[in-house]
């Protein structure tokens, strides 16, 4: 597809789940022709210059359809996916970045952590849930590195305890604010989460 098809995509069938999505976009290869197609024809559709009242719907259907995935999935154990993983925190600041980085330039980052204190500088979140928030992410993001340096395994989800085991579900209960720890996902209870504000 030619950049200027591309572009005609975007203006006349753009999904705001595209907008998301290309929040944290980088070129696979070389970066010269993407810094144009990025100026001139992504940030444009990503950010809209004006508030757009109608992502706020759109937004809401996008987190009832990935909730529904993870219950589907039974991912309540994931620590990317699961409930208060590392994509519900994403989630949060992306549509952020959404709904007012059309206006605030400086909200135009693909990283997470240089984000977060912008939303608070923009009187989005209050600074403690910030803080919150970013304390949550690094952490699990660090638990995300172990669980898949354990015996070489590609996986998010947390392992079931063992006697002698390093416990990291009740790590990341105590991180995180839960009262108890997750459970595996055959057994009923209480999923991981963030605390809310």
């Amino acid at each position: 597809m030619s950049f200027d098809a591309f572009e005609d995509y975007l203006q006349q069938h753009g999904r705001d789940w595209e907008r998301y999505a290309y929040v944290k976009a980088r070129p696979v290869h070389g970066a010269g022709p993407f810094d144009d197609l990025y100026r001139n024809v992504l940030r444009p559709f990503v950010y809209r210059r004006y508030l757009d009242f109608g992502v706020f719907e759109s937004l809401r259907g996008m987190k009832e359809l990935i909730s529904r995935e993870v219950e589907r999935r039974e991912l309540r154990d994931n620590v990317k996916l699961g409930p208060g993983g590392i994509r519900e925190i994403e989630f949060i600041v992306q549509a952020f970045q959404l709904i007012r980085g059309g206006g605030k330039p400086a909200l135009q980052t693909r990283s997470l952590l240089e984000a977060l204190p912008l939303v608070a500088g923009q009187k989005l979140l209050a600074a403690a849930a910030v803080e919150d928030l970013g304390d949550s992410y690094r952490f699990l993001r660090r638990v995300e590195n172990r669980l898949q340096e354990r015996n070489d395994e590609q996986t998010h989800d947390l392992p079931q305890t063992r006697p002698g085991a390093r416990d990291w579900r009740s790590r990341w209960a105590r991180r995180t604010g839960r009262r108890s720890p997750p459970r595996s996902s055959g057994t009923a209870g209480a999923s991981p989460g963030i605390s809310r504000h």
